[in-house]
């Protein structure tokens, strides 16, 4: 039943490569401060969860959205064995987080977790609000993407010899499941912001500081109707982010 459902589903909806091949180009620019990468680790298989994809849809609405904040929302698969396989998740989302996890020290991952710049956030289960935005000054991202293709420029606030990777995640948008078996069984969940495909790569360094890549924006053949982009750099071999971007492709 399951298989037979996730074929209907991939038939009726057009693969993002055709989207975004047609759409005209677009470019979004970081202001030269930190803007925070907010990173949400979900699974539908999580009885705990909706309520936090709730919060984090919220955020499409926030004045705060792109220009303070990037959400993304990883769909771990740790929760699958319980009875439903949460389509959007990855042992890769699963990994990052308990990356996450070593560095501050601990064993264990949950969900919902939040991040906010890779350091565990706890805010959303009492106050909800996020915190100030930084004053760090940390460079100018900028990411323009045309057709596929991404070009990625990166100018650091610091002029230090270190080698960056950027990291960029398809998000998509509207996107509504029914739930047919494990914790959330008979449940209709909505996401926002959920990553579709991610992938890192190394940027190279050019003149004058600066540094950049041509690369592909990640595909995906999983259903939705709208989808953005978010893009940050990391120094090589660290997963904390230095610098984030993000927008809308198709809303």
């Amino acid at each position: 039943m399951k298989t037979v459902r996730r074929m209907v589903l991939f038939l009726i909806f057009l693969p993002i490569t055709t989207v975004l091949a047609q759409a005209p180009p677009v470019a979004f620019v970081s202001k030269e401060t930190r803007v925070s990468l907010l990173e949400l680790y979900s699974s539908e298989g999580c009885y705990s969860c909706p309520p936090a994809d709730k919060w984090i849809s919220e955020l499409k609405t926030d004045k705060r959205l792109w220009k303070d904040y990037v959400p993304v929302a990883f769909h771990v698969d740790y929760w699958d064995y319980i009875g439903w396989e949460d389509k959007f998740a990855s042992a890769r989302f699963s990994q990052r987080q308990r990356h996450y996890a070593a560095l501050a020290g601990s064993r264990s991952v949950y969900t919902p977790e939040f991040f906010i710049d890779g350091k565990e956030w706890r805010g959303f289960f009492n106050t909800k609000r996020l915190p100030a935005t930084s004053n760090h000054k940390a460079g100018q991202l900028s990411v323009k993407v045309g057709g596929n293709t991404a070009l990625i420029h990166f100018m650091p606030a610091s002029n230090a010899a270190i080698s960056y990777d950027i990291n960029i995640a398809l998000l998509g948008f509207n996107i509504s499941n029914e739930i047919e078996d494990g914790e959330n069984e008979g449940k209709t969940l909505e996401h926002n912001f959920v990553v579709l495909g991610h992938r890192s790569e190394t940027l190279i360094k050019k003149e004058a500081g600066l540094y950049q890549l041509s690369t592909h924006v990640p595909t995906t053949n999983l259903n939705h109707t709208h989808s953005g982009i978010a893009a940050w750099v990391t120094v090589k071999g660290n997963p904390l982010p230095v610098q984030a971007v993000g927008g809308w492709l198709q809303n």
